[in-house]
């Protein structure tokens, strides 16, 4: 395939990068613990059943996380924190937003994925719940819980909900790339890895332009119904 750009023929620029999986190994370079698509499930009274929602990411990062004694690797920005941090992420293909399940206090689903993780005492589960309802954050002493929305574009979230940790898959992507370019030799040997994280290692090699990297990876995004960014 040529380029303009003059990127590499041999690309296949049509296989699809999962949109949750990338962001779930964006979390993981940046020394998060991670569960995929957690769900919520409902109080075993409700008559209903099903579940009650489910966060695309949930995580924990914590404080004294160090990767490379020879050359740490520094992580994202948006990642650092002095004390354990605590996360849930809803990751969209476009527009940077959360589910509803997750901003309506009536639901009262912070409270009970607060108690399902079990950083806090349940006397202060109400508490932390209050904070992320109001401000979409809360931090004390020993711990911080944040609230992450991934997508392609923030300036809507960072206006109405700004106490929401955005992240976009450019600044995603141009960390991914630095992180596989930088530190290459280190990820070398990644036999376990799945097959996304495979393909954003090679895709890294093949394309050493860190902005065009952004641009290729960003154009392969494909979330869980088939669809594609449009540029």
């Amino acid at each position: 395939m040529s380029s303009s750009h003059g990127a590499p023929r041999n690309l296949n620029y049509g296989d699809a990068l999962s949109s949750e999986r990338v962001a779930s190994w964006f979390f993981r370079l940046n020394g998060c613990l991670t569960i995929d698509n957690f769900i919520l499930h409902p109080d075993f009274i409700n008559p209903l059943g099903g579940q009650r929602t489910d966060a695309d990411i949930l995580g924990v990062r914590f404080p004294h996380r160090s990767e490379d004694q020879t050359r740490p690797m520094p992580d994202h920005p948006k990642l650092r924190c002095d004390r354990l941090l605590l996360f849930i992420a809803e990751v969209k293909l476009d527009e940077c937003r959360l589910n509803g399940p997750w901003t309506n206090r009536r639901r009262g689903n912070m409270q009970r994925v607060l108690s399902a993780v079990g950083v806090y005492s349940l006397p202060m589960v109400n508490i932390v719940a209050e904070a992320l309802y109001s401000s979409y954050r809360f931090r004390d002493s020993h711990s911080e819980v944040r609230l992450y929305a991934v997508g392609d574009r923030a300036e809507t979230m960072a206006t109405e909900r700004p106490g929401v940790a955005t992240l976009t898959w450019s600044e995603m992507f141009a960390f991914i790339h630095e992180r596989f370019s930088v530190y290459r030799h280190v990820k070398a040997q990644h036999e376990q890895w799945d097959e996304t994280g495979r393909e954003l290692f090679r895709l890294t090699g093949d394309v050493p332009d860190r902005d065009r990297f952004v641009e290729v990876a960003r154009a392969r995004l494909e979330d869980g119904h088939g669809h594609r960014l449009v540029s």
